[in-house]
């Protein structure tokens, strides 16, 4: 068996190994400039949630509220929360992203003796990567860049600019939707 490729924290989850590297990349290569966002309403918001779990096939998308009293936006399976400042498309899409990475890693069938193995004695396998990953990890990096294609951005010039940047991205068919192929 080969090591497990994330660490855990003192507080038993894994270390967002490439979380700075993800918010340096979005705000060079992905993010517009401040004076040609859109700022949207939270239902206009909540359209784009939507689609964006269609689009992966997924049903019962989170609820968008707002964050405002919030510094950052956030995102899960159960909710996105956006202040205003966060509400232009590809902080919603990166805020989905979040929540359909921990779907798409939740549907894959891992066999139960496996999960309790790598519970319990902390090795990794075949398996391990997809399950124990960290919030900005490969999975979700992959997705996001999936949905940004989905919205127009150039997957190519998203792809190479990742690699300049150093942000590692997971390049497997079940980051993408049904009938996607790369």
């Amino acid at each position: 068996m080969r090591k497990p490729q994330y660490r855990l924290t003192r507080s038993g989850r894994y270390r967002d190994f490439q979380r700075q590297k993800v918010y340096d990349w979005e705000r060079a290569h992905v993010f517009p400039e401040k004076e040609f966002r859109e700022i949207m309403s939270i239902a206009e918001c909540q359209v784009i949630v939507n689609k964006a779990y269609e689009y992966f096939g997924l049903i019962g998308p989170p609820e968008v509220h707002d964050g405002r009293g919030r510094r950052s936006a956030c995102g899960s399976i159960y909710a996105v929360r956006l202040p205003k400042w966060a509400r232009f498309t590809e902080v919603v899409l990166h805020e989905a992203a979040h929540g359909i990475s921990s779907r798409l890693c939740m549907r894959i069938k891992v066999p139960i003796e496996t999960m309790f193995r790598m519970a319990t004695n902390g090795t990794s396998d075949e398996y391990a990567d997809l399950v124990f990953q960290p919030g900005h990890g490969e999975v979700f990096v992959r997705i996001f860049v999936e949905l940004l294609r989905h919205y127009g951005h150039n997957e190519f010039s998203l792809l190479s600019s990742l690699e300049e940047s150093g942000v590692k991205w997971n390049d497997q068919s079940y980051c993408e939707p049904e009938g996607r192929s790369t």
